[in-house]
């Protein structure tokens, strides 16, 4: 990827796969009663996010994902995510595509944060 100047040395993960950042709980064991013990809320984005912390990377990295069903489209400045839902127009159904939550995890110098976009820059 060729980045642009304000992205020169990082690197981009980006899941094309729809719900790669959609947070489930996770358990760590049985209990005595037979459920989960509940640690915490993740996603597939974060959690690898977490791993590459402890695993020791030391880059900056940004990892994309979307918490819904995707595709992804080609913008001026790089890509974003687009969502179809099927909306009725009178007695005729059409699809609609809307913008898709893009949410983005970062690691810098071993610190891990979360937000959202609406667009991944890439030339």
């Amino acid at each position: 990827i060729d980045d642009n100047s304000a992205d020169f040395g990082r690197k981009k993960i980006i899941f094309t796969a729809c719900h790669a950042g959609s947070e489930i709980e996770y358990y760590d064991k049985v209990d005595n009663n037979g459920g989960g013990v509940p640690l915490g809320t993740e996603s597939v984005i974060s959690q690898l996010g977490k791993d590459l912390i402890q695993s020791g990377v030391a880059s900056s990295v940004d990892i994309y994902g979307s918490s819904e069903g995707i595709q992804t489209k080609r913008t001026s400045t790089g890509v974003c995510f687009t969502t179809a839902s099927r909306e009725q127009d009178g007695e005729y159904w059409k699809t609609v595509t809307r913008p898709a939550h893009t949410i983005r995890i970062s690691i810098d110098d071993g610190k891990f944060s979360k937000n959202e976009v609406d667009e991944i820059a890439l030339r």
